[in-house]
């Protein structure tokens, strides 16, 4: 008689996730009020890629009554904006869009960016995407709304937002806003 047997499948060492660049500028960046919850597993995976900033310009405001900073969908006016970029996971790539309140408040859209300096460690050996160099530029997923007052328009604009900058613009914290 003859055995014919069935492979085994297994299930990959690690789960295969979507991993998609994500650029911050505002309170979730490093030092900022916002960026713990890009650390914290329970919102997914986020692995600091480099400092960057947008090709075009855009009007980097300071807005509303909690100070919060919007980047306004209006390419071409304002400022080219530092941040950083981010490699996020499908679950982090989620919460993104629901703490950014999307589409209501902001929209997820594509920019395209100018990167600074790769953090070291930032491409694993493992990885399969090709390592544009420092310099070069890159495409990423940025929050930005076309849904803005009109007086913002004439706000100041900013190429770096810090919630403790010299703007004197105090940014008030979603759990301490009325």
């Amino acid at each position: 008689d003859t055995f014919l047997s069935t492979p085994t499948l297994r299930p990959p060492a690690r789960p295969l996730l979507l991993m998609a660049r994500v650029f911050v500028y505002g309170t979730l960046k490093q030092g900022q009020p916002n960026h713990h919850r890009m650390l914290d597993p329970a919102n997914g995976h986020a692995h600091f890629l480099a400092p960057a900033r947008t090709l075009d310009r855009y009007p980097l405001v300071i807005a509303g009554d909690n100070h919060i900073p919007y980047l306004m969908n209006l390419p071409g006016e304002g400022v080219r904006v530092w941040g950083e970029v981010y490699r996020v996971d499908e679950r982090m790539l989620g919460f993104l869009d629901a703490f950014e309140c999307v589409p209501a408040m902001y929209q997820r859209t594509v920019v395209r960016l100018e990167v600074e300096r790769w953090e070291k460690g930032a491409w694993p050996e493992s990885s399969n995407e090709d390592i544009p160099p420092e310099g070069d530029t890159v495409e990423a997923h940025m929050y930005s709304t076309t849904t803005f007052e009109p007086e913002w328009r004439a706000l100041p604009t900013h190429e770096s937002y810090d919630a403790h900058g010299e703007h004197g613009l105090v940014y008030v914290d979603r759990e301490s806003r009325q």
